[in-house]
């Protein structure tokens, strides 16, 4: 016969629930200290491990909620984890896209968008910039020859 006592027998609800009882708290008192809704404690002692979500989360309750009560936290986590192994995520069956050269149906509209937005900035540019004036160059007024011989060639005198 193996060494186990009566206690350690039992299931993780009914040990979690006489200890409680020995304390003398309730549910919601339990709760209160353990700072979570009164449906941790519930299910604790219920044994509906699945109700309170990831396996990592049932052990912190268990854990927190066997320190409360006085009971052995590494014994309920022993037999939890006999009820449960733990299995990690099957990573070979990730869904993968098929390889190709295939692009996403949006990035043809996108091109377009970015392209015509471009264009439109280039037109605005090109319709608001400042314009340059004529403006008249002032002709030089050129001196009267004061000698005659100075006077250009081929203009009569």
């Amino acid at each position: 016969m193996s060494g186990e006592t009566g206690e350690q027998r039992r299931g993780i609800g009914a040990r979690l629930r006489s200890a409680r009882e020995k304390k003398g708290l309730t549910i919601l008192q339990a709760a209160e200290k353990m700072h979570v809704d009164a449906r941790v404690p519930e299910c604790l002692e219920s044994e509906d491990f699945a109700a309170l979500g990831a396996p990592v989360f049932v052990r912190g309750h268990l854990r927190r909620y066997a320190d409360l009560v006085g009971e052995s936290p590494a014994q309920l986590l022993e037999l939890y984890a006999a009820l449960a192994p733990a299995q990690g995520p099957d990573l070979t069956r990730i869904p993968r896209a098929p390889p190709g050269n295939e692009s996403s149906p949006l990035a043809l509209p996108a091109l377009l968008v970015a392209i015509g937005l471009a264009l439109a900035g280039v037109l605005w540019w090109a319709l608001t910039l400042p314009r340059a004036r004529p403006q008249a160059v002032p002709q030089l007024v050129q001196p009267a020859p004061s000698h005659p011989a100075a006077a250009p060639a081929g203009r009569p005198q």
